[in-house]
């Protein structure tokens, strides 16, 4: 679904509910608490939503693309949303993100439901994603990895069914390391675990066989 077509953001010519922004590769967008009235989502490129770690240093924990809404929590008008809740995005492709007002989306919504049916799917998605990465978080390494491999493609491929997929290049084993709650080392003899037995075919950039990578999930279950 086109969110910007569905909110007829094009028709707000004087910008009074929206603004829209230009950022490339390295970019970041620091979220702030006092833009809880804002939905923020991608027209078009790629995202990640880091957090800080132990050590200030910003860690990685999902991959964004457009139909997902970034700043998720500001839909909620009646629920207290923490102070501490604090996150940034750093673009991964140039992308453009529009910033809307948060009533003026949700009176699109109520008025439009059909056209935000991709919407909701898309929030199945993630909390599909979610849910899985949860429950094999005490599996081996390579059980998580394997789950978050077929998470990050679900995400980038939500409505295709791919034998064989090649990731973009800021699909990292860093990325994927942070994604998994899996440490550098383990990630690493993880994907050669997945490479010898097929599910990885190529490393740089990184190329999985999903047929095999559904398989072996399927038998790890």
């Amino acid at each position: 679904m086109d969110i910007k077509k569905a909110l007829y953001l094009e028709q707000d010519a004087t910008y009074k509910y929206h603004q829209m922004k230009l950022y490339k590769p390295g970019d970041v967008y620091q979220y702030e608490n006092d833009e809880e009235e804002k939905i923020v989502f991608l027209d078009e490129g790629a995202a990640l939503i880091q957090a800080q770690g132990k050590e200030s240093d910003w860690v990685s924990h999902d991959l964004v693309t457009p139909k997902y809404i970034i700043s998720l929590e500001n839909m909620m008008t009646n629920v207290y949303i923490p102070s501490y809740l604090m996150y940034r995005v750093k673009f991964v492709e140039t992308s453009r993100m529009y910033i809307v007002d948060r009533d003026y989306f949700l009176n699109h919504l109520y008025l439009n439901p059909l056209d935000f049916q991709e919407f909701f799917e898309s929030l199945a998605i993630k909390y599909i994603n979610k849910t899985r990465m949860i429950s094999v978080s005490n599996e081996s390494p390579v059980t998580k990895i394997a789950n978050s491999l077929f998470a990050i493609i679900y995400t980038l491929h939500p409505n295709q069914q791919v034998k064989s997929y090649q990731l973009p290049s800021y699909i990292t084993q860093k990325f994927i390391s942070e994604y998994s709650s899996t440490g550098k080392a383990r990630t690493s003899e993880a994907l050669k675990e997945l490479e010898r037995i097929g599910i990885v075919q190529k490393k740089k950039p990184l190329k999985i066989d999903v047929e095999r990578l559904n398989r072996f999930i399927t038998n790890e279950h």
